[in-house]
């Protein structure tokens, strides 16, 4: 639709239009496309007016359909397997995880820091960083026992459960009981092999 477009805005040329305006025109066609070089754009001046037609480059198509679906990864380590360079990268789902993890507003955020000198700064990113340590180690625990979910929701399911602490006339000791949680909690608590009493 835009090449039809294009087609017929150079018929149509006033005379300001210039051969190189025009191949340009034609090449942030191509490009926003991504069909620089399997589509070829001619374009013929006449008469302060341009022709434009377009054809496919059949032999650019053929050689660029063998390289389809494939990518090439390339690293500095030279002490990996292609296999162990293959793992690394298929993992980076884990770091884009921890990322998204910092970035939220709800749970282990970096943003704001609230503090000004650079000690303490510090230590605010270390806390971070024991916080997100922390979530990954709870999170590849849960998952390894079935816990379908990823570490966000595990944490939703966490800030919601509740315990009260219940002190009885002539006992010294306090009782600390679970309050009431849904089926998915009780998996995740199960999964994470936290004991605590239920509630009465």
């Amino acid at each position: 639709e835009e090449l039809s477009t294009f087609k017929r805005k150079a018929k149509d040329a006033d005379g300001r239009s210039t051969m190189d305006s025009m191949q340009r025109q034609a090449l942030d066609i191509t490009d926003r496309y991504h069909v620089t070089g399997l589509l070829d754009i001619d374009i013929e001046e006449e008469e302060n007016r341009f022709k434009v037609s377009a054809r496919k480059n059949f032999p650019a198509i053929e050689e660029a359909k063998t390289r389809f679906g494939k990518q090439i990864l390339f690293t500095d380590r030279e002490s990996l397997t292609a296999g162990e360079i293959i793992d690394i990268y298929l993992d980076r789902y884990i770091v884009e995880d921890a990322f998204r993890i910092t970035k939220s507003g709800r749970w282990v955020k970096m943003d704001p820091v609230f503090h000004w000198t650079d000690s303490k700064i510090r230590v605010h990113a270390l806390t971070c960083m024991i916080a997100l340590l922390l979530v990954r180690i709870a999170h590849k625990r849960a998952r390894a026992n079935g816990f379908p979910h990823g570490a966000e929701r595990m944490l939703e399911l966490l800030s919601s459960v509740n315990t009260a602490i219940l002190l009885y006339p002539k006992s010294t000791k306090a009782v600390r009981i679970r309050c009431s949680i849904s089926k998915e909690q009780e998996v995740l608590l199960t999964a994470l092999n936290c004991q605590i009493p239920r509630s009465m």
